[in-house]
This record gives structure tokens, sequence and C-alpha cells, in this order.
């Protein structure tokens, strides 16, 4: 069975739902792992966008299931780009979202929104590594991640929107 069937087969079963679209990410952001993202199609879910990672032959979908997996096989990673568009992949939740890693995607972000808007950092504390980065999104536009990867092994993030950038 493909990469993608078993994908598919996960995903339907774990939201009761029979047509599930799925792109496979062809960036080999983690050694060992398969990203993806997905749509619900039909029914009453249509249009429902998720994302997550195949370890194995495990499916685990979203950031709480996939976030410590993803920490786990880059653990020796240094580069925030690296890191940034490995996690930037669970950011699809409720439309489909990219991480900006590279300066010529910075080119298009709004004039007012540029002050705000930058490349992934990498900040490593005593008791965690803390991963900054931008996405762009349907709505909102842009948003920022915050990923705190503790040393015991907890991952957790926090997004804040471009709006409450502008309105501050």
């Amino acid at each position: 069975m493909s990469d993608r069937a078993r994908i598919q087969g996960a995903v339907a079963a774990l939201h009761g739902h029979a047509t599930v679209r799925v792109e496979l990410d062809d960036d080999d952001a983690a050694p060992g792992l398969v990203f993806f993202a997905f749509e619900l199609d039909g029914g009453g879910d249509a249009g429902v966008y998720g994302s997550g990672i195949m370890a194995g032959d495990e499916v685990l979908v979203g950031f709480d299931r996939a976030g410590p997996t993803i920490a786990r096989a880059l653990a020796g990673t240094s580069d925030a780009a690296v890191l940034a568009r490995a996690f930037g992949v669970l950011e699809t939740e409720c439309d489909t979202a990219r991480a900006l890693v590279a300066a010529d995607q910075l080119a298009d972000v709004p004039a007012d929104s540029k002050a705000y808007v930058g490349l992934p950092t990498l900040v490593d504390g005593p008791d965690a590594r803390v991963l900054t980065y931008w996405c762009e999104s349907g709505e909102p536009p842009l948003f920022r991640s915050t990923v705190t990867i503790e040393k015991s092994g907890k991952v957790t993030r926090q997004r804040k929107d471009i709006w409450s950038f502008l309105q501050s």
C-alpha cells in the first residue's frame, strides 16, 4: 500500500469521512518522516483542512500529536529554516499554510506588514529551544508561530496573527 493510501485511510478513519484528498510534501524536511496536508471532501466536513506526518506505519495528525515526533527527529538541527519548514507543514489547519523560510518569500509581504515579518529564528536556552517563524495562509494572511521544545520533550506552539501586530 502506498504512503498516500495509508494516510488517506488513517485520516478517513479518524474523521469518519470517506473522501480525503491528501497532498504529500516532497520536501525531505526530516529523515524518516512523510509530511502531508489533507482536505475532507463532501459531507458536512467538506473543506476541512489538516496536516500531519507519517512515521513508519503510524499516521500522526495535528501539531499536538506530530510535533514531538518532529522535534525528536530534528533534535540535532540548529538551522532555523529547516525546523520552520518541518513544523510549518503542521500549520495547515483551517486553511492551507506554509512557513516563510527564504528571503525571496518575504518579497510579497504587504508593505504595512514588512516591519513585523521576518525569517525564522532559533534560540537555544538552558531548558528549551524556541523557534519563531512566520507563515502565509488564506486567513489570516500572515501569522507568527512560536514553537517551544522543552528538554523534557514537551512541544508547544503559540500563534499570533498579523492583525495583532498591526493594531498595536
